[in-house]
């Protein structure tokens, strides 16, 4: 399966957008609140990111095990700054603060 590739982004507060095109709108329940769906919209958008750092890190530790590496600690470990630098991005991208999740 193929999903339209990223990156997304949002126009109208709902929308979401490839290179000026809308290709898709967030789904909004009867009860939702504004801030609800554009949360949900933010979290739409970023899902090519958040898959591509997903397969980027799985891609890592994937390398590390298949060099000899058996320690997945250690793997990630060595490529945690890389990480935590593409996590923090999309959390930024939703509107998170990563400095302050442990206090929400």
């Amino acid at each position: 399966m193929k999903h339209t590739p990223g990156p997304w982004g949002i126009e109208y507060d709902f929308a979401i957008v490839m290179r000026g095109q809308v290709v898709g709108m967030t789904p909004a329940p009867d009860n939702a609140s504004r801030d609800e769906v554009e949360a949900n919209t933010k979290l739409i958008a970023a899902a090519p990111t958040m898959l591509q750092a997903l397969l980027d890190i799985r891609l890592s530790i994937m390398m590390g095990a298949g060099g000899g590496v058996t320690d997945t600690a250690w793997i990630v470990n060595s490529h945690s700054e890389t990480i935590v630098e593409r996590i923090d991005g999309i959390l930024i991208s939703l509107g998170y603060d990563p400095e302050k999740l442990g206090d929400e």
